[in-house]
């Protein structure tokens, strides 16, 4: 089962508890990020904002951690001015 299906999002589960146990499983096989990153550019909301809530979250957690999200800055941050360029084009 993939990582991004346990997402709260995906598990039909209207708490953050979900989400919960997606970043103790990432804080024990932090290489589960690369594709929790991964889910940061879904065109699904809730999925991009959980992969986000997990991030940040495993960053509060381990600060071993913060230096293996650093990699996904630049990635976060192109699809943030992506998104933004296709709303200012479709409007």
């Amino acid at each position: 089962m993939s990582i991004l299906n346990q997402l709260s999002s995906q598990a039909g589960d209207r708490t953050e508890a979900a989400n919960r146990r997606v970043v103790a499983q990432c804080l024990a096989d932090p290489t589960l990020l690369a594709e929790i990153a991964g889910g940061l550019q879904s065109k699904e909301a809730a999925l991009a904002g959980d992969c986000a809530e997990v991030m940040t979250k495993v960053a509060e957690v381990n600060t071993f951690a913060t230096e293996l999200l650093r990699r996904y800055t630049e990635e976060v941050q192109d699809i943030r001015l992506a998104r933004c360029k296709v709303r200012a084009v479709s409007e």
